[in-house]
């Protein structure tokens, strides 16, 4: 009986000590029983391959934390990057080919406004989609210098426009329509000053409007929303100093101004063929009129 209890004793001596053990393993943290570490601080991560070949990097520099992929040549092809001094907390993603570098990239600026870049062989950017801080998308196209050329976007009010640049920038003709769904058609100078305006009214008017080297309006040719053509002439003020029109009922009239705007001189032909002239002065007395 004795050597009997004695084997039951050790029995459960065993079992004793496996079920401390394990109630000892289960009472530690599930990082604790997998031996990792709370936390790993390094300046500098690197992951190889199978041959030991670069394939990703983790570093953190001051100006520029990033986490770069590598090809089977060690070539960058991605990059995450932040930039927290050098424009104020921006992040990137940069897409690269196998040979020239960066061929595209996604940044999100401070303020929310993000913008992604398409480039070409020399890494220039060529295209450009972004949303400005207000909502606004727009769509930008460069030449190979860099320089932007071609614009295509929406204002805040959700009107559309297309804007044409010449190499150093200037905006030379512009397309848009207003909020009413006016169009317009506009081109400009080597300055950037309208010369040429060609718009269509929200009634349906046609108009074609010049202009100085100021931007200021000399010649308006238009017809009204009645049919009746006109061609309205301005001084370098801005003040209208003739008109040449025919009206609805098909008479055609020479109305010339002073400079304050006042007619002084009109020519015309009546209906009924005949020609009449008129003349005022400054106070709008008429001096002298036929028929």
């Amino acid at each position: 009986m004795s050597g009997y209890f004695w084997r039951i004793w050790a029995v459960l001596l065993v079992l004793s000590i496996v079920w401390l053990g394990w109630c000892m393993r289960t009472s530690q943290p599930a990082e604790a029983q997998a031996g990792a570490p709370d936390e790993i601080r390094a300046k500098r991560f690197v992951v190889v391959d199978d041959e030991g070949r670069t394939r990703i990097e983790i570093s953190a520099p001051v100006d520029m934390p990033a986490i770069r992929l590598y090809n089977a040549n060690g070539t960058n092809r991605a990059s995450f990057y932040t930039l927290p001094t050098l424009i104020g907390g921006a992040a990137g993603i940069t897409l690269c080919d196998a040979k020239t570098g960066v061929a595209a990239e996604l940044i999100a600026f401070p303020g929310g406004t993000p913008e992604l870049r398409l480039c070409d062989a020399d890494e220039m950017n060529r295209a450009s989609i972004s949303v400005s801080a207000d909502g606004s998308p727009r769509l930008h196209l460069s030449d190979s210098s860099g320089n932007p050329r071609t614009w295509i976007g929406l204002v805040p009010d959700g009107s559309p426009y297309l804007a044409l640049a010449d190499s150093n920038e200037k905006v030379r003709a512009l397309i848009r329509l207003q909020k009413d769904g006016s169009p317009g058609l506009y081109m400009a100078d080597s300055v950037g000053n309208d010369r040429v305006g060609v718009v269509v009214d929200s009634d349906g008017s046609p108009a074609l409007r010049l202009y100085d080297s100021t931007g200021m309006p000399r010649a308006v040719l238009g017809v009204l929303d009645d049919g009746a053509p006109g061609l309205d002439l301005y001084d370098a003020q801005g003040e209208i100093r003739a008109v040449l029109g025919v009206l609805d009922d098909g008479v055609p009239g020479l109305n010339l101004y002073d400079a304050q705007g006042e007619i002084r001189a009109v020519l015309g032909v009546l209906d009924d063929g005949r020609p009449g002239l008129g003349l005022w002065d400054a106070q709008g007395r008429v001096l002298f009129s036929a028929p």
